[in-house]
């Protein structure tokens, strides 16, 4: 099955860690991206798969693609920051309703 859709998404945290040159004692997102935008907008592509196994019982995998089309830095310095996620997922599902 294929997916296509569109995203729009909101930043809820960020730190980092690490031997950054340019990081503050606090991991700040913002000591690296000074300007950043907190918000992103883009398109998803996708397929994914259902396989019964038994009774109620089913295996599904997904794989996702999200391509940011916003630069989530706004300073005009030129450089251009964008999101890309690839994601991949596996479970065990169980229908429920009649």
């Amino acid at each position: 099955m294929s997916k296509n859709a569109t995203f729009v998404g909101f930043e809820v945290g960020c730190s980092i860690s690490g031997d950054i040159v340019g990081l503050d004692e606090n991991g700040s997102c913002d000591a690296l991206l000074e300007g950043r935008g907190q918000s992103d907008a883009g398109l998803v592509f996708g397929a994914g798969v259902d396989v019964g196994l038994a009774d109620r019982f089913f295996l599904t995998l997904d794989g996702r693609y999200n391509l940011g089309l916003l630069n989530l830095r706004w300073e005009q310095s030129g450089d251009t920051v964008r999101s890309r996620v690839w994601s991949f997922m596996g479970g065990i599902g169980v229908l429920l309703g009649a």
